[in-house]
């Protein structure tokens, strides 16, 4: 049966792994500076074709990081608050990882 930890692990991979992508990490960043942005917002921050802005939404959806709200016509997005934990976590992970590794 996993474990707490192994299931924050495997989350921290999955994180990890969705934004080792530059294009994702851009997004998350704008996300978390600017708070929720339309797609069409996206795009002019990131000079990213529309087609480019929803194939990766998609996958930042799917991997539970960001999360739809809408408004009318509009969509917003914005980065889930237990995902900023995930986040968190992740990058604690790496710290952790990288402490332990021996200077050279």
């Amino acid at each position: 049966m996993p474990t707490m930890k192994s299931k924050k692990l495997k989350r921290a991979a999955e994180i990890l792994n969705t934004l080792g992508e530059p294009t994702r990490l851009a997004i998350c960043q704008a996300l978390l500076d600017f708070g929720p942005l339309t797609p069409t917002q996206l795009q002019k921050r990131l000079k990213k074709t529309q087609s480019a802005i929803g194939t990766h939404m998609g996958v930042l959806r799917m991997t539970r990081l960001v999360t739809v709200v809408k408004d009318g016509r509009l969509r917003w997005y914005e980065i889930k608050r237990e995902a900023e934990e995930a986040m968190r976590n992740a990058l604690g992970w790496i710290r952790n990882l990288a402490s332990k590794v021996p200077a050279r």
